[in-house]
Protein backbone atom coordinates (compact mmCIF):
# COMPACT_ATOMS: atom_id res chain seq x y z
CA UNK A 1 0.00 0.00 0.00
CA UNK A 2 2.47 2.41 0.87
CA UNK A 3 4.56 1.35 -2.37
CA UNK A 4 1.40 2.29 -4.23
CA UNK A 5 1.03 5.46 -2.57
CA UNK A 6 4.55 6.77 -3.48
CA UNK A 7 4.78 5.93 -7.04
CA UNK A 8 1.06 8.19 -7.00
CA UNK A 9 2.87 11.06 -5.45
CA UNK A 10 6.19 10.39 -7.35
CA UNK A 11 3.80 10.89 -10.92
CA UNK A 12 1.82 13.73 -9.35
CA UNK A 13 4.85 15.20 -8.80
CA UNK A 14 6.24 14.65 -12.15
CA UNK A 15 3.11 15.97 -14.15
CA UNK A 16 3.60 19.50 -12.00
CA UNK A 17 7.26 19.65 -12.71
CA UNK A 18 6.02 19.14 -16.65
CA UNK A 19 3.20 21.83 -16.31
CA UNK A 20 5.82 24.34 -14.56
CA UNK A 21 7.93 24.17 -17.57
CA UNK A 22 5.32 24.58 -19.99
CA UNK A 23 3.49 27.38 -18.38
CA UNK A 24 7.23 29.22 -18.57
CA UNK A 25 7.52 28.50 -22.20
CA UNK A 26 4.40 29.41 -23.19
CA UNK A 27 3.58 26.17 -24.48
CA UNK A 28 0.63 25.83 -22.27
CA UNK A 29 -1.34 27.95 -19.94
CA UNK A 30 -4.05 26.72 -17.37
CA UNK A 31 -7.61 28.53 -17.72
CA UNK A 32 -7.79 29.88 -14.72
CA UNK A 33 -4.50 31.77 -14.89
CA UNK A 34 -4.23 31.94 -18.56
CA UNK A 35 -2.27 35.82 -19.03
CA UNK A 36 0.35 37.16 -21.70
CA UNK A 37 3.14 38.69 -20.42
CA UNK A 38 5.23 41.53 -21.93
CA UNK A 39 8.03 40.49 -24.59
CA UNK A 40 9.14 44.16 -24.85
CA UNK A 41 8.47 47.30 -22.96
CA UNK A 42 5.60 49.30 -23.44
CA UNK A 43 4.20 46.00 -25.92
CA UNK A 44 2.68 42.65 -25.37
CA UNK A 45 1.33 39.91 -27.57
CA UNK A 46 -2.31 38.70 -27.23
CA UNK A 47 -3.91 35.44 -28.65
CA UNK A 48 -7.01 34.02 -27.96
CA UNK A 49 -8.36 32.70 -24.35
CA UNK A 50 -5.64 34.49 -22.44
CA UNK A 51 -6.07 37.33 -19.93
CA UNK A 52 -3.65 40.34 -21.40
CA UNK A 53 -2.20 42.17 -18.25
CA UNK A 54 0.86 44.44 -19.69
CA UNK A 55 2.53 45.98 -16.54
CA UNK A 56 2.74 49.80 -15.98
CA UNK A 57 6.17 51.40 -16.96
CA UNK A 58 7.47 54.70 -16.61
CA UNK A 59 4.83 56.50 -15.13
CA UNK A 60 2.60 54.26 -17.78
CA UNK A 61 -1.09 52.81 -16.97
CA UNK A 62 -1.47 49.10 -16.24
CA UNK A 63 -3.20 47.22 -19.17
CA UNK A 64 -5.56 44.36 -18.42
CA UNK A 65 -7.83 42.49 -20.54
CA UNK A 66 -10.03 39.88 -19.76
CA UNK A 67 -9.78 37.10 -22.70
CA UNK A 68 -12.80 36.82 -22.81
CA UNK A 69 -13.41 40.82 -24.18
CA UNK A 70 -11.38 40.80 -27.17
CA UNK A 71 -11.16 38.89 -30.09
CA UNK A 72 -8.25 37.37 -32.56
CA UNK A 73 -4.46 37.56 -31.54
CA UNK A 74 -1.90 40.64 -32.06
CA UNK A 75 -0.25 43.04 -29.80
CA UNK A 76 -1.36 45.41 -26.96
CA UNK A 77 0.87 48.74 -27.49
CA UNK A 78 1.10 51.60 -24.80
CA UNK A 79 3.29 54.40 -26.21
CA UNK A 80 3.95 57.98 -24.97
CA UNK A 81 2.48 60.54 -26.96
CA UNK A 82 2.46 64.27 -26.82
CA UNK A 83 -1.07 65.84 -26.33
CA UNK A 84 -2.71 69.58 -26.86
CA UNK A 85 -0.92 72.07 -24.39
CA UNK A 86 2.49 70.84 -23.99
CA UNK A 87 0.39 67.67 -22.04
CA UNK A 88 1.73 64.28 -22.46
CA UNK A 89 -0.03 61.02 -22.05
CA UNK A 90 -0.11 57.59 -23.51
CA UNK A 91 -1.01 55.78 -26.83
CA UNK A 92 -2.71 52.32 -26.24
CA UNK A 93 -3.53 50.34 -29.26
CA UNK A 94 -4.79 47.18 -29.73
CA UNK A 95 -2.91 45.67 -32.83
CA UNK A 96 -4.36 42.53 -35.24
CA UNK A 97 -6.67 42.06 -32.35
CA UNK A 98 -10.00 43.31 -31.57
CA UNK A 99 -11.47 44.47 -27.88
CA UNK A 100 -15.26 43.21 -28.20
CA UNK A 101 -15.83 44.20 -24.20
CA UNK A 102 -14.16 46.09 -21.24
CA UNK A 103 -10.64 46.56 -20.51
CA UNK A 104 -9.30 47.98 -16.95
CA UNK A 105 -6.47 50.83 -16.72
CA UNK A 106 -5.09 51.50 -13.89
CA UNK A 107 -3.01 54.50 -13.30
CA UNK A 108 -0.24 53.83 -10.66
CA UNK A 109 0.89 55.78 -7.52
CA UNK A 110 -1.03 59.06 -8.49
CA UNK A 111 -3.95 59.84 -6.01
CA UNK A 112 -1.93 61.83 -3.27
CA UNK A 113 -3.05 62.40 -0.19
CA UNK A 114 -4.63 65.25 1.04
CA UNK A 115 -5.38 65.96 -3.00
CA UNK A 116 -8.52 65.34 -5.20
CA UNK A 117 -7.97 62.29 -7.48
CA UNK A 118 -6.77 63.67 -10.76
CA UNK A 119 -8.93 63.61 -14.11
CA UNK A 120 -8.82 60.94 -16.30
CA UNK A 121 -9.46 61.80 -20.13
CA UNK A 122 -8.78 60.53 -23.63
CA UNK A 123 -8.76 61.66 -26.68
CA UNK A 124 -8.79 59.41 -30.18
CA UNK A 125 -6.34 62.04 -32.49
CA UNK A 126 -3.30 63.58 -30.42
CA UNK A 127 -4.55 66.95 -31.56
CA UNK A 128 -8.15 66.10 -30.88
CA UNK A 129 -9.64 67.78 -27.32
CA UNK A 130 -9.33 65.95 -24.20
CA UNK A 131 -12.91 64.28 -22.91
CA UNK A 132 -12.77 63.47 -19.66
CA UNK A 133 -14.26 60.62 -17.94
CA UNK A 134 -16.74 60.69 -15.21
CA UNK A 135 -16.46 56.90 -13.66
CA UNK A 136 -13.20 56.48 -12.33
CA UNK A 137 -12.24 54.37 -8.90
CA UNK A 138 -9.97 55.67 -6.38
CA UNK A 139 -7.80 52.08 -5.05
CA UNK A 140 -5.91 53.11 -2.66
CA UNK A 141 -2.82 55.36 -4.42
CA UNK A 142 -4.11 54.21 -7.47
CA UNK A 143 -6.55 55.42 -10.15
CA UNK A 144 -8.96 52.68 -11.73
CA UNK A 145 -10.85 53.07 -15.27
CA UNK A 146 -12.76 50.71 -16.91
CA UNK A 147 -13.18 51.58 -20.84
CA UNK A 148 -14.53 49.58 -23.94
CA UNK A 149 -11.98 51.47 -26.40
CA UNK A 150 -8.34 52.13 -26.60
CA UNK A 151 -7.36 55.70 -27.87
CA UNK A 152 -4.47 58.62 -26.14
CA UNK A 153 -5.30 58.69 -22.57
CA UNK A 154 -4.03 60.79 -19.74
CA UNK A 155 -4.07 61.74 -16.17
CA UNK A 156 -4.03 65.17 -14.84
CA UNK A 157 -4.12 66.83 -11.73
CA UNK A 158 -6.18 69.84 -10.58
CA UNK A 159 -3.49 72.35 -10.25
CA UNK A 160 -4.26 74.18 -13.12
CA UNK A 161 -7.88 75.18 -11.68
CA UNK A 162 -5.48 75.98 -8.78
CA UNK A 163 -3.62 78.57 -11.06
CA UNK A 164 -6.84 79.93 -13.09
CA UNK A 165 -8.21 80.99 -9.63
CA UNK A 166 -5.06 81.59 -7.79
CA UNK A 167 -4.29 84.48 -10.96
CA UNK A 168 -8.34 85.30 -11.24
CA UNK A 169 -7.85 86.31 -7.06
CA UNK A 170 -4.74 88.36 -8.34
CA UNK A 171 -6.92 90.45 -10.57
CA UNK A 172 -9.27 90.79 -8.38
CA UNK A 173 -6.83 92.97 -6.00
CA UNK A 174 -5.69 95.08 -8.50
CA UNK A 175 -6.46 99.13 -8.60
CA UNK A 176 -6.34 99.17 -12.66
CA UNK A 177 -5.79 97.00 -15.49
CA UNK A 178 -8.98 95.38 -15.22
CA UNK A 179 -11.03 96.44 -18.10
CA UNK A 180 -10.30 98.47 -21.26
CA UNK A 181 -11.21 101.90 -22.86
CA UNK A 182 -14.53 102.20 -23.67
CA UNK A 183 -15.07 103.65 -27.44
CA UNK A 184 -17.91 106.22 -28.22
CA UNK A 185 -19.07 107.75 -31.62
CA UNK A 186 -19.44 111.19 -32.35
CA UNK A 187 -17.61 112.83 -28.97
CA UNK A 188 -17.26 115.57 -30.37
CA UNK A 189 -20.65 116.65 -31.42
CA UNK A 190 -21.63 114.97 -27.54
CA UNK A 191 -19.87 118.36 -26.19
CA UNK A 192 -21.17 121.49 -28.00
CA UNK A 193 -23.34 123.95 -26.58
CA UNK A 194 -21.01 124.62 -24.30
CA UNK A 195 -21.50 121.18 -22.16
CA UNK A 196 -18.37 120.66 -19.26
CA UNK A 197 -17.09 116.98 -18.72
CA UNK A 198 -14.88 116.62 -15.40
CA UNK A 199 -13.53 113.73 -13.80
CA UNK A 200 -11.14 112.48 -11.64
CA UNK A 201 -7.31 111.32 -12.42
CA UNK A 202 -6.26 108.06 -12.53
CA UNK A 203 -6.84 104.23 -14.61
CA UNK A 204 -9.22 102.65 -11.96
CA UNK A 205 -11.90 104.36 -14.30
CA UNK A 206 -12.03 104.99 -17.92
CA UNK A 207 -14.93 106.35 -19.73
CA UNK A 208 -15.90 108.26 -23.17
CA UNK A 209 -18.96 110.62 -24.18
CA UNK A 210 -20.45 109.94 -27.53
CA UNK A 211 -23.73 109.67 -29.27
CA UNK A 212 -25.58 106.58 -30.53
CA UNK A 213 -27.05 105.71 -33.67
CA UNK A 214 -30.41 107.58 -32.67
CA UNK A 215 -28.80 110.26 -31.86
CA UNK A 216 -29.09 109.68 -27.95
CA UNK A 217 -26.04 111.12 -26.05
CA UNK A 218 -24.22 108.26 -23.62
CA UNK A 219 -21.89 107.93 -21.03
CA UNK A 220 -19.75 104.88 -21.12
CA UNK A 221 -18.25 103.77 -18.13
CA UNK A 222 -15.62 101.01 -17.56
CA UNK A 223 -14.55 99.74 -13.95
CA UNK A 224 -11.07 98.93 -14.84
CA UNK A 225 -10.27 97.35 -10.97
CA UNK A 226 -10.12 94.29 -10.43
CA UNK A 227 -12.97 94.17 -8.16
CA UNK A 228 -16.77 95.27 -8.38
CA UNK A 229 -17.49 98.97 -7.41
CA UNK A 230 -20.69 100.80 -6.56
CA UNK A 231 -21.75 103.08 -9.01
CA UNK A 232 -23.99 106.32 -7.44
CA UNK A 233 -25.84 107.57 -10.11
CA UNK A 234 -27.61 110.75 -10.08
CA UNK A 235 -30.70 111.55 -11.91
CA UNK A 236 -30.66 112.64 -15.34
CA UNK A 237 -28.27 108.86 -16.27
CA UNK A 238 -30.28 105.86 -17.07
CA UNK A 239 -28.42 102.54 -17.11
CA UNK A 240 -28.62 101.53 -20.90
CA UNK A 241 -26.02 98.15 -22.03
CA UNK A 242 -24.07 96.45 -19.58
CA UNK A 243 -20.80 93.79 -20.90
CA UNK A 244 -21.44 91.82 -18.50
CA UNK A 245 -23.27 88.85 -17.17
CA UNK A 246 -22.79 90.25 -13.35
CA UNK A 247 -25.42 92.53 -13.57
CA UNK A 248 -27.62 89.39 -13.49
CA UNK A 249 -25.87 87.76 -10.35
CA UNK A 250 -26.22 91.68 -8.17
CA UNK A 251 -30.36 90.78 -7.97
CA UNK A 252 -29.55 87.61 -5.82
CA UNK A 253 -27.38 89.74 -3.01
CA UNK A 254 -30.60 92.25 -2.68
CA UNK A 255 -32.06 89.80 0.25
CA UNK A 256 -29.11 90.17 2.19
CA UNK A 257 -27.80 93.36 1.29
CA UNK A 258 -28.83 96.81 0.68
CA UNK A 259 -27.02 99.80 -0.91
CA UNK A 260 -28.68 102.86 0.62
CA UNK A 261 -28.46 105.86 -1.99
CA UNK A 262 -29.10 109.24 -1.60
CA UNK A 263 -32.51 110.62 -2.24
CA UNK A 264 -33.50 110.11 -5.88
CA UNK A 265 -30.26 108.67 -6.43
CA UNK A 266 -30.00 105.16 -8.22
CA UNK A 267 -27.04 102.72 -6.81
CA UNK A 268 -25.89 100.10 -9.26
CA UNK A 269 -22.91 97.77 -8.76
CA UNK A 270 -20.36 97.01 -11.40
CA UNK A 271 -18.26 94.59 -12.17
CA UNK A 272 -14.81 93.66 -12.34
CA UNK A 273 -13.79 95.49 -15.84
CA UNK A 274 -17.05 95.84 -16.83
CA UNK A 275 -18.26 98.59 -18.94
CA UNK A 276 -22.20 99.75 -18.90
CA UNK A 277 -23.65 102.59 -20.97
CA UNK A 278 -25.51 105.51 -19.94
CA UNK A 279 -28.51 107.46 -21.34
CA UNK A 280 -27.68 111.33 -20.67
CA UNK A 281 -31.28 113.25 -20.42
CA UNK A 282 -29.32 116.50 -21.88
CA UNK A 283 -31.60 118.87 -20.06
CA UNK A 284 -29.65 121.50 -18.03
CA UNK A 285 -28.12 120.99 -15.49
CA UNK A 286 -25.15 118.79 -13.26
CA UNK A 287 -25.46 115.01 -13.78
CA UNK A 288 -22.96 112.45 -12.95
CA UNK A 289 -21.82 108.98 -11.46
CA UNK A 290 -19.29 108.62 -8.89
CA UNK A 291 -17.99 104.86 -8.50
CA UNK A 292 -16.99 103.78 -4.92
CA UNK A 293 -15.73 100.38 -3.61
CA UNK A 294 -18.37 99.87 -0.41
CA UNK A 295 -18.92 96.34 1.54
CA UNK A 296 -21.89 95.47 -1.15
CA UNK A 297 -20.01 95.69 -4.15
CA UNK A 298 -17.18 93.23 -2.54
CA UNK A 299 -19.80 90.71 -1.54
CA UNK A 300 -20.93 91.03 -5.40
CA UNK A 301 -16.89 90.25 -5.95
CA UNK A 302 -16.81 87.44 -3.74
CA UNK A 303 -19.63 85.67 -5.10
CA UNK A 304 -18.60 86.76 -8.61
CA UNK A 305 -15.19 84.80 -7.86
CA UNK A 306 -16.80 81.27 -6.85
CA UNK A 307 -19.32 81.30 -9.48
CA UNK A 308 -16.89 82.30 -12.25
CA UNK A 309 -14.48 79.35 -10.77
CA UNK A 310 -16.60 76.94 -10.73
CA UNK A 311 -18.21 77.71 -14.33
CA UNK A 312 -14.23 77.77 -14.79
CA UNK A 313 -14.40 74.08 -13.43
CA UNK A 314 -17.15 72.76 -15.38
CA UNK A 315 -15.98 74.34 -18.69
CA UNK A 316 -12.43 73.14 -18.76
CA UNK A 317 -13.55 69.45 -17.76
CA UNK A 318 -16.60 69.59 -19.67
CA UNK A 319 -17.36 66.81 -17.17
CA UNK A 320 -21.10 67.77 -17.58
CA UNK A 321 -21.31 69.75 -20.81
CA UNK A 322 -21.55 73.22 -20.70
CA UNK A 323 -23.22 74.58 -17.76
CA UNK A 324 -24.54 77.74 -18.05
CA UNK A 325 -23.66 80.17 -15.56
CA UNK A 326 -27.27 80.95 -14.58
CA UNK A 327 -27.80 77.18 -13.57
CA UNK A 328 -24.47 77.93 -10.91
CA UNK A 329 -26.05 80.95 -10.00
CA UNK A 330 -29.42 79.08 -9.29
CA UNK A 331 -27.67 76.68 -7.34
CA UNK A 332 -26.15 79.09 -5.16
CA UNK A 333 -29.15 80.42 -4.33
CA UNK A 334 -30.15 76.46 -3.45
CA UNK A 335 -27.08 75.97 -1.18
CA UNK A 336 -28.15 79.22 0.40
CA UNK A 337 -24.45 80.25 0.00
CA UNK A 338 -24.72 84.10 0.71
CA UNK A 339 -26.48 83.95 3.88
CA UNK A 340 -23.14 85.05 6.06
CA UNK A 341 -23.31 88.11 3.92
CA UNK A 342 -26.26 89.11 6.22
CA UNK A 343 -23.94 90.15 9.17
CA UNK A 344 -21.40 91.32 7.06
CA UNK A 345 -23.52 94.12 4.96
CA UNK A 346 -23.80 96.81 8.02
CA UNK A 347 -19.59 96.85 8.47
CA UNK A 348 -18.62 99.86 7.74
CA UNK A 349 -15.22 99.68 5.85
CA UNK A 350 -13.08 103.01 6.21
CA UNK A 351 -10.00 102.57 4.97
CA UNK A 352 -7.76 99.95 2.70
CA UNK A 353 -6.58 97.69 5.22
CA UNK A 354 -10.36 96.47 6.22
CA UNK A 355 -10.76 96.39 2.63
CA UNK A 356 -8.64 94.02 2.32
CA UNK A 357 -9.69 91.84 5.41
CA UNK A 358 -13.28 92.73 4.58
CA UNK A 359 -13.28 91.19 0.44
CA UNK A 360 -10.91 88.10 1.90
CA UNK A 361 -13.73 87.12 4.40
CA UNK A 362 -16.40 87.26 1.92
CA UNK A 363 -14.19 85.23 -0.68
CA UNK A 364 -13.79 82.26 2.24
CA UNK A 365 -17.67 83.01 3.32
CA UNK A 366 -18.13 82.13 -0.47
CA UNK A 367 -16.09 79.21 -1.26
CA UNK A 368 -16.50 76.89 1.54
CA UNK A 369 -20.15 76.95 0.57
CA UNK A 370 -19.06 76.02 -3.52
CA UNK A 371 -18.68 72.37 -2.86
CA UNK A 372 -22.12 72.66 -2.09
CA UNK A 373 -23.02 74.59 -5.28
CA UNK A 374 -21.00 72.31 -7.69
CA UNK A 375 -23.01 69.16 -5.75
CA UNK A 376 -26.13 70.43 -7.13
CA UNK A 377 -25.34 70.92 -10.13
CA UNK A 378 -24.09 67.38 -10.55
CA UNK A 379 -26.76 66.21 -9.07
CA UNK A 380 -29.06 67.51 -11.31
CA UNK A 381 -27.27 66.99 -14.36
CA UNK A 382 -25.01 63.93 -14.33
CA UNK A 383 -26.35 61.87 -17.32
CA UNK A 384 -26.33 58.79 -15.22
CA UNK A 385 -27.94 58.29 -12.20
CA UNK A 386 -25.57 56.12 -11.13
CA UNK A 387 -22.75 58.61 -11.45
CA UNK A 388 -24.23 61.39 -9.98
CA UNK A 389 -22.84 60.86 -6.45
CA UNK A 390 -19.84 60.35 -7.75
CA UNK A 391 -19.61 63.34 -9.72
CA UNK A 392 -21.16 65.80 -6.74
CA UNK A 393 -18.60 63.95 -4.03
CA UNK A 394 -15.67 64.29 -6.18
CA UNK A 395 -16.09 67.98 -6.95
CA UNK A 396 -17.17 69.15 -3.70
CA UNK A 397 -13.77 67.43 -2.52
CA UNK A 398 -11.97 69.64 -5.61
CA UNK A 399 -13.70 72.70 -4.32
CA UNK A 400 -12.70 72.38 -1.13
CA UNK A 401 -8.82 71.43 -1.67
CA UNK A 402 -9.01 74.10 -3.99
CA UNK A 403 -10.27 76.67 -1.09
CA UNK A 404 -7.35 75.21 0.90
CA UNK A 405 -4.75 76.06 -1.40
CA UNK A 406 -6.06 79.62 -2.39
CA UNK A 407 -6.48 80.59 1.63
CA UNK A 408 -3.00 81.48 1.68
CA UNK A 409 -2.80 83.92 -1.22
CA UNK A 410 -5.90 85.36 -0.22
CA UNK A 411 -4.42 86.30 3.15
CA UNK A 412 -1.58 87.81 1.46
CA UNK A 413 -3.49 89.67 -0.98
CA UNK A 414 -5.47 91.21 1.97
CA UNK A 415 -2.27 92.18 3.72
CA UNK A 416 -1.12 94.11 0.98
CA UNK A 417 -4.36 95.95 0.54
CA UNK A 418 -2.68 99.17 1.23
CA UNK A 419 -1.34 99.25 -2.19
CA UNK A 420 -3.66 96.99 -3.92
CA UNK A 421 -7.00 98.73 -2.56
CA UNK A 422 -7.71 101.80 -3.46
CA UNK A 423 -10.48 102.80 -1.22
CA UNK A 424 -11.26 106.56 -3.28
CA UNK A 425 -14.00 107.15 -5.43
CA UNK A 426 -14.10 108.15 -8.95
CA UNK A 427 -16.89 110.86 -10.35
CA UNK A 428 -17.59 112.08 -13.19
CA UNK A 429 -19.69 115.15 -13.74
CA UNK A 430 -21.58 116.36 -16.70
CA UNK A 431 -22.76 120.08 -16.54
CA UNK A 432 -25.23 121.14 -19.02
CA UNK A 433 -25.76 125.28 -19.48
CA UNK A 434 -29.19 126.30 -19.10
CA UNK A 435 -31.09 127.39 -22.09
CA UNK A 436 -31.15 131.02 -22.69
CA UNK A 437 -34.52 132.76 -21.21
CA UNK A 438 -35.37 136.35 -21.90
CA UNK A 439 -35.32 138.50 -18.83
CA UNK A 440 -38.97 139.51 -17.47
CA UNK A 441 -39.73 141.88 -15.32
CA UNK A 442 -41.36 141.02 -11.79
CA UNK A 443 -44.75 141.26 -11.52
CA UNK A 444 -46.19 143.84 -9.55
CA UNK A 445 -47.85 141.66 -7.04
CA UNK A 446 -44.02 139.82 -6.43
CA UNK A 447 -42.36 143.35 -5.81
CA UNK A 448 -45.44 144.66 -3.84
CA UNK A 449 -44.06 142.15 -0.96
CA UNK A 450 -41.44 145.22 0.26
CA UNK A 451 -37.68 143.58 0.56
CA UNK A 452 -38.42 140.93 -1.66
CA UNK A 453 -36.08 141.38 -4.91
CA UNK A 454 -36.77 140.36 -8.43
CA UNK A 455 -34.68 137.43 -8.29
CA UNK A 456 -37.28 135.77 -6.45
CA UNK A 457 -40.13 136.78 -8.56
CA UNK A 458 -42.35 134.57 -10.25
CA UNK A 459 -43.38 130.90 -9.32
CA UNK A 460 -40.92 128.36 -7.62
CA UNK A 461 -41.52 124.67 -7.62
CA UNK A 462 -39.45 121.16 -6.21
CA UNK A 463 -38.76 119.25 -9.21
CA UNK A 464 -39.65 116.04 -7.39
CA UNK A 465 -43.23 117.20 -6.35
CA UNK A 466 -44.27 119.82 -8.81
CA UNK A 467 -47.25 120.65 -6.14
CA UNK A 468 -44.65 121.93 -3.48
CA UNK A 469 -44.16 125.51 -4.77
CA UNK A 470 -43.71 129.27 -3.43
CA UNK A 471 -44.79 132.04 -5.33
CA UNK A 472 -44.85 135.26 -3.78
CA UNK A 473 -47.63 137.08 -5.48
CA UNK A 474 -49.66 134.07 -4.55
CA UNK A 475 -48.89 134.55 -1.09
CA UNK A 476 -49.17 138.16 -1.08
CA UNK A 477 -53.05 137.85 -2.36
CA UNK A 478 -53.75 135.52 0.40
CA UNK A 479 -52.11 137.50 3.19
CA UNK A 480 -51.42 141.46 1.98
CA UNK A 481 -50.04 141.49 5.28
CA UNK A 482 -46.91 139.52 4.40
CA UNK A 483 -43.72 141.74 4.52
CA UNK A 484 -39.96 141.41 4.69
CA UNK A 485 -38.47 140.97 7.95
CA UNK A 486 -34.66 140.92 7.61
CA UNK A 487 -32.77 140.04 4.43
CA UNK A 488 -28.82 139.93 3.98
CA UNK A 489 -26.15 137.14 2.97
CA UNK A 490 -26.59 134.01 4.63
CA UNK A 491 -23.87 133.57 7.59
CA UNK A 492 -24.35 129.78 7.13
CA UNK A 493 -23.78 129.50 3.56
CA UNK A 494 -21.46 131.14 1.64
CA UNK A 495 -23.08 132.80 -1.61
CA UNK A 496 -26.84 131.99 -0.35
CA UNK A 497 -29.11 134.85 0.65
CA UNK A 498 -31.21 134.80 3.64
CA UNK A 499 -34.66 135.79 3.89
CA UNK A 500 -37.45 136.01 6.56
CA UNK A 501 -41.23 136.78 5.53
CA UNK A 502 -43.29 138.12 8.13
CA UNK A 503 -46.89 136.48 7.31
CA UNK A 504 -47.98 138.99 10.42
CA UNK A 505 -46.27 140.95 12.65
CA UNK A 506 -47.82 139.29 15.97
CA UNK A 507 -45.47 140.63 18.09
CA UNK A 508 -45.67 144.67 17.19
CA UNK A 509 -42.61 145.15 15.29
CA UNK A 510 -41.64 141.57 14.59
CA UNK A 511 -43.46 138.20 14.63
CA UNK A 512 -43.53 134.69 15.95
CA UNK A 513 -41.87 131.71 14.35
CA UNK A 514 -45.20 129.94 13.99
CA UNK A 515 -45.89 133.25 11.59
CA UNK A 516 -42.56 133.28 10.02
CA UNK A 517 -41.49 132.19 6.68
CA UNK A 518 -38.06 131.34 6.07
CA UNK A 519 -36.33 131.41 2.97
CA UNK A 520 -32.75 130.97 1.38
CA UNK A 521 -32.06 131.86 -2.41
CA UNK A 522 -28.96 130.06 -4.55
CA UNK A 523 -28.14 131.94 -7.12
CA UNK A 524 -26.90 130.01 -9.86
CA UNK A 525 -23.16 128.54 -9.19
CA UNK A 526 -23.76 128.05 -5.30
CA UNK A 527 -23.40 124.31 -4.28
CA UNK A 528 -25.11 122.77 -1.90
CA UNK A 529 -23.94 119.45 -0.18
CA UNK A 530 -25.74 119.04 3.33
CA UNK A 531 -23.32 115.99 4.76
CA UNK A 532 -20.26 118.26 4.29
CA UNK A 533 -22.13 121.53 5.57
CA UNK A 534 -23.22 119.70 8.53
CA UNK A 535 -19.54 118.54 9.47
CA UNK A 536 -18.47 121.68 8.99
CA UNK A 537 -20.89 124.14 10.58
CA UNK A 538 -20.38 122.46 14.11
CA UNK A 539 -23.98 121.54 14.23
CA UNK A 540 -24.47 118.62 16.80
CA UNK A 541 -26.14 116.39 14.76
CA UNK A 542 -25.09 112.91 13.67
CA UNK A 543 -26.51 113.53 9.73
CA UNK A 544 -29.11 114.96 6.91
CA UNK A 545 -32.51 113.23 6.99
CA UNK A 546 -33.76 113.90 4.33
CA UNK A 547 -30.78 115.03 2.46
CA UNK A 548 -31.60 116.77 -0.94
CA UNK A 549 -27.97 117.28 -2.13
CA UNK A 550 -28.13 115.49 -4.89
CA UNK A 551 -31.29 117.66 -6.09
CA UNK A 552 -29.65 120.30 -6.34
CA UNK A 553 -28.48 121.59 -9.65
CA UNK A 554 -26.07 124.18 -8.82
CA UNK A 555 -25.66 125.84 -12.62
CA UNK A 556 -29.56 127.15 -11.36
CA UNK A 557 -30.61 129.28 -9.36
CA UNK A 558 -32.97 127.57 -6.47
CA UNK A 559 -35.15 128.56 -3.44
CA UNK A 560 -35.54 126.75 -0.25
CA UNK A 561 -38.31 127.40 2.57
CA UNK A 562 -36.17 125.96 5.37
CA UNK A 563 -37.72 124.88 8.35
CA UNK A 564 -39.17 126.32 11.47
CA UNK A 565 -37.82 124.20 13.90
CA UNK A 566 -34.55 122.08 14.04
CA UNK A 567 -35.80 119.48 16.85
CA UNK A 568 -35.27 116.24 14.88
CA UNK A 569 -32.37 113.49 15.99
CA UNK A 570 -30.95 114.99 12.45
CA UNK A 571 -30.84 117.85 10.44
CA UNK A 572 -34.19 118.41 8.58
CA UNK A 573 -32.90 119.12 4.57
CA UNK A 574 -34.64 121.11 2.21
CA UNK A 575 -35.72 120.33 -1.21
CA UNK A 576 -34.91 123.08 -3.69
CA UNK A 577 -37.45 124.75 -5.75
CA UNK A 578 -36.45 126.01 -9.45
CA UNK A 579 -38.54 128.84 -10.93
CA UNK A 580 -41.10 127.52 -13.46
CA UNK A 581 -42.78 130.75 -14.46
Amino acid sequence: MKRLLGVALSVIAVVCALAVVLVLTGVWSPPWTAVAKPDADGEVTVSQAKDVVLPSSGGSPEVRIPAASFTGEGRLNVKPVALPENRSGWAISLDGAQLTGQATLVFKDVVVDGEPAPLVGFNENPGDPIQYVLDTEVSGRDLVVRTTHFSNWITEKWDWLMDKARGQLDRIYRDSGTGEQPQCELQAEARTGGVSVTSDSGGRVQWCLGRAPDGTTVLKVNNSRGYAVSAERTPGLTMGSRSLDFGQMVPRLAKYITAPSKRANVIDIIGPGETVEYKVDESSGLKGVNLQPSPPAYLATALWFGIQTAAMAFETTNLLGKVPVEKIQTAVDAADCVAGFQGMATVDVTNAKAAGSYLDGALGTVMSCMGKVMERVALADAPEEILKNFVAVRLAQVMSWLWSGLKTAASGFAAAADTALNYKGYTIALTYPAATTPSRSPSPAAAAIPGLPDALSGKWCTRATPTTCFDGAELKKRTPTVQVETAGPSDRVPGAMDYTLCVQMDLGDHCTTASSIYLRYFPAGTPWNCARWLAASGTPLPSCEPDYTSAHDPSEPRLIVRPNHQQAPTYLDSPPMYRTQ
